[in-house]
């Protein structure tokens, strides 16, 4: 049977992100057949506090590290801490592996690891990539000299462990022309495949999340990673200031982790009931919360759109949920948004434009039927979000 080795800190059972993404590649891989080895972290993300499992899948074999780590409370040095321990966690693993596998797939970030595992890796044994987004890029639109430094290191990191793949599959466009344009990576041996829609088909009739929605409100939603490619301190303001002007709307933040608390202390005592933050929802109560909101917004901060891309999209689109994007002009996500006939993007976080357009498309999603958008848009969603084409591009 074919031995395939996935290598990222990040793998179920975290709920979100990258975790989330290697989950349903290693259980695609299975169903074609595949034996699958994973090299990862315990659970670890969003909080950066490892709680240790033994949870896997039949057909698969994990090698997890790190439990016993504490992170550092610095953003930068959290990432720096990450990008050293999973190197060493991922040449032990390599070095007992090395003579029982056929194919490995590096999930970048982290992204130092994969330099180093490729020259402990047999000839025969052919390295595959998957860029979900460019850390150089999104720290070099920071301030601080010390942040520009630190990312530029992490820039030319990255373009070394890019350049030792034989194949690297982007989750956009607009990070294949970035890590073409500058890195210097040769386009031949890149392709694009969007992220992939997670959720099943089977909906919820569970009520668990039924006591935070409350009725005659309209609610928006914001739900998953919050980091600061979300722009998540504006998005907070312009959350605050929607609920002023409409006391008929909730807002509601759904997500974890040390930003994620920091955004809760600047909460306004008048937005206490009006703008709400919740824990992250189990999985099995994901289509629950899709039905009950009334609409999702998708921020970006502004310049980032072409050095990430939000795997949470395919989900939602699914779904039939109405989307409000936040987000460059032009961009990728602007795009998929727009043409997907149940979304609007904004170019701009300009509160005195971004909130007359959120609300005008607010009143619109009362004449868009849930099941009507789910039907409208599932050729949409089946053409760019598919996980068969990505195993087909590993698998090659």
């Amino acid at each position: 049977m074919p031995r395939v080795l996935i290598v990222s800190p990040f793998f179920y059972p975290e709920p979100i992100s990258t975790g989330k993404y290697n989950t349903y590649i290693a259980k695609a891989l299975i169903q074609r057949g595949k034996f699958v080895t994973v090299c990862c972290s315990h659970p670890l993300y969003p909080n950066w506090i490892p709680t240790e499992t033994n949870e896997g899948f039949q057909g698969m074999s994990i090698y997890r590290g790190g439990r016993l780590l504490r992170y550092p409370k610095s953003p930068m040095l959290r990432r720096l801490f990450l990008e050293l321990w999973f190197t060493f966690h991922a040449l032990k693993t390599i070095f007992q592996l090395r003579n029982h596998v056929d194919q490995v797939v590096a999930v970048f970030p982290p992204s130092l690891f994969v330099y180093f595992i490729r020259w402990a890796l047999p000839r025969r044994v052919s390295l595959i990539g998957i860029v979900h987004d460019l850390q150089g890029v999104l720290g070099l639109s920071g301030a601080g000299i010390v942040k520009r430094a630190f990312s530029s290191m992490v820039k030319h990191v990255e373009t070394c462990g890019f350049r030792t793949c034989k194949k690297l599959i982007l989750v956009s466009a607009g990070i294949m022309r970035r890590v073409v344009d500058d890195y210097g990576i040769d386009p031949q041996k890149c392709v694009v495949h969007y992220p992939f829609v997670t959720e099943s088909d089977v909906k919820s009739t569970s009520d668990s999340l039924v006591h935070m929605f409350q009725d005659g409100f309209k609610h928006i939603v914001y739900s998953g990673a919050l980091g600061d490619k979300q722009n998540p301190f504006e998005l907070l303001e312009i959350f605050q200031s929607v609920v002023i002007v409409r006391n008929d709307v909730v807002c509601h933040i759904f997500s974890g982790g040390p930003l994620f608390e920091k955004v809760k202390e600047l909460l306004r005592p008048e937005s206490l009931g009006r703008v709400l933050f919740h824990d992250l929802v189990a999985e099995e109560s994901l289509s629950e919360l899709f039905y009950r909101s009334t609409l999702h917004v998708i921020p970006q901060k502004s310049g980032t759109a072409d050095a990430a891309f939000p795997s949470k999209l395919p989900n939602i689109l699914a779904a039939g949920v109405p989307i409000f994007a936040i987000t460059d002009d032009n961009s990728e996500l602007s795009r998929l948004v727009n043409d997907s006939g149940i979304g609007k993007s904004c170019s701009t976080w300009d509160r005195d434009v971004v909130i007359p357009l959120l609300l005008e498309f607010l009143n619109h999603t009362e004449r868009m039927l849930r099941v009507d958008n789910q039907l409208n848009v599932k050729d949409f969603v089946d053409h760019f979000f598919s996980v068969e084409k990505v195993i087909d591009e590993i698998i090659f």
